[in-house]
């Protein structure tokens, strides 16, 4: 039988995310498969973006990004793998608050295309489900 969490259960922990994540937080993208959440980024880092300062809306334990300022001009050119929210701008694996996958056609963050140095890598929408209901 699967875990089941109490939709008000949910919602808290979703709003607790929303709320650590302000406009000093950081999205940063990059390439290759994550290391482990507390480590040193590996890859090549391609694109940093910045949330809202109020990160997003919670209903009924979904958590829906506001908007998020485009990186207009991406650092490298590769595909990306993986992605970390971090608490400011220096990420050490100290200041990780989120890390997931992206990828080209998958992963929670879908790219449409690789990333091109120079070029402008935007997420136009971003969600968050927490456990079952």
């Amino acid at each position: 039988m699967a875990t089941k969490i109490k939709d008000s259960t949910r919602t808290t922990m979703m709003t607790d995310i929303s709320t650590a994540i302000t406009g000093t937080s950081r999205i940063k993208i990059y390439t290759g498969s994550a290391p482990a959440k507390t480590a040193s980024p590996t890859g090549t880092l391609l694109a940093t973006l910045t949330p809202s300062a109020t990160f997003g809306t919670v209903t009924t334990g979904v958590l829906t990004a506001n908007a998020i300022t485009s990186d207009t001009n991406a650092a490298n050119t590769g595909t990306p793998g993986y992605y970390r929210i971090i608490d400011g701008t220096t990420d050490d694996g100290t200041h990780t608050q989120v890390q997931g996958s992206c990828a080209v056609g998958s992963g929670d963050i879908n790219f449409g295309s690789d990333v091109a140095a120079g070029g402008t890598v935007a997420i136009t929408s971003l969600t968050y489900t927490e456990g079952n209901n």
